[in-house]
């Protein structure tokens, strides 16, 4: 496994690397069994009474390689072909329809089972971090329990009912490694922070170049632009990098355009709230860090970002992400407002009455106070 120029210096990285190399298993050898280490990771759930009240505890519960109709529909909606607008898109849905046309419903479905038993056929190696010992089940119970206590009230990226440790270790081993290693930073051995965030960054970058587009990966790009290890060269940072990363699979998946399905099932709704709320992430990040950095925001306004509030319907878990949205909307108008002179180099606008601009959006932002410190008071969850 390589070392990046900014962990080579790492004591303790160098250390654990060398470890690897010297009692690293034989080529021939196979993968240790991906079953065993769910079956400890249920095993470590259970004896820390962890799936007791879980009512979404059964889509743990599934073996490997299993598949639910529920599971089919949910994967159905969110298709990474290019919208049928498109000419892209148009000649895709063309090409599938005369495929139908031609017998094609036995094909789709061959081609679906082969779907499923590529992707996890490129997912059959558990984790490193899992597969070098690293962390132990015992070890990831609790620090997934970190993450939902310490973690996620900040960012409000995923949803405990479906983002369990077995569902991550079976869908993503990329979130599954980043979750750990942050997490590690709080827990009693946090000694593992500095490897465990090298295995995350080998699994991003690998991650990058094999394998399937979905949302945890998506999710899972978010958490290294936020929680990247600060580098020492402003050129080896890649926290904006990862960003766009998140941003650019976010959009192939086709996340900014709004659902018109509805849910029939509480999986279903949970689903589709996730990606919503993984979009409007995306959103944040994007303003925020171009806001910060003087960059040109990559995302623009769409129906989803402009109704967040009504999109997410949890609001009293997602509060704070839809209140920082529409505090950044108004910030990003006030930089239009200021920088609109086409034909000035830097966009600067010396021609308008900067005072006016200024107290017109100090009015706005008394007005956000105002109206967001109600739905904090009214609706936030305060345990």
């Amino acid at each position: 496994m390589a070392t990046s120029p900014s962990d080579k210096d790492n004591v303790k990285i160098a250390d654990w690397m060398d470890c690897l190399q010297s009692s690293a298993n034989p080529p021939s050898q196979p993968c240790p069994s991906r079953t065993e280490m769910l079956r400890e990771l249920r095993a470590s759930r259970n004896n820390a009474g962890g799936g007791g009240n879980n009512i979404m505890e059964n889509s743990d519960e599934m073996e490997e390689g299993d598949e639910t109709t529920e599971g089919d529909e949910i994967e159905k909606l969110t298709s990474a072909l290019p919208d049928a607008a498109a000419p892209i898109g148009l000649l895709a849905n063309l090409s599938l329809d005369k495929d139908k046309g031609k017998g094609g419903a036995r094909q789709s479905t061959e081609q679906l089972a082969q779907t499923r038993n590529l992707k996890m056929t490129t997912m059959m190696c558990p984790p490193d971090i899992l597969l070098h010992g690293l962390v132990t089940a015992a070890d990831v119970e609790k620090l997934f329990e970190i993450y939902w206590s310490r973690i996620n009230s900040f960012i409000s990226l995923l949803d405990r009912k479906i983002h369990t440790p077995t569902a991550i270790f079976q869908k993503c081993p990329f979130l599954f490694t980043i979750i750990c290693a942050v997490s590690s930073w709080y827990y009693d051995k946090s000694e593992i922070y500095p490897v465990a965030m090298h295995f995350a960054k080998h699994a991003a970058a690998n991650t990058l170049i094999d394998g399937w587009k979905f949302v945890e990966l998506c999710q899972a790009y978010i958490f290294m632009s936020i929680y990247t290890v600060p580098a020492r060269r402003w050129e080896e940072d890649r926290s904006w990098l990862y960003t766009g990363l998140a941003i650019r699979i976010a959009t192939d998946l086709n996340l900014h355009q709004a659902f018109e399905i509805r849910p029939t099932t509480e999986r279903q709704e949970r689903e589709l709230l996730n990606w919503i709320r993984v979009w409007i992430m995306c959103f944040n990040l994007a303003r925020s860090t171009a806001t910060q950095f003087g960059k040109p925001s990559t995302i623009k306004e769409d129906h989803i970002i402009r109704n967040a509030v009504n999109c997410v319907d949890n609001l009293q878990y997602d509060i704070h992400l839809c209140g920082y949205t529409t505090l950044l909307r108004i910030v990003a108008q006030f930089r239009d407002d200021v920088f609109s002179d086409p034909d000035s180099p830097t966009g600067l606008n010396r021609f308008i009455d900067f005072l006016t601009v200024t107290l017109e959006h100090d009015n706005r932002l008394t007005l956000y106070f105002e109206e967001w410190a109600k739905h904090f008071n009214e609706e936030s969850d305060h345990r």
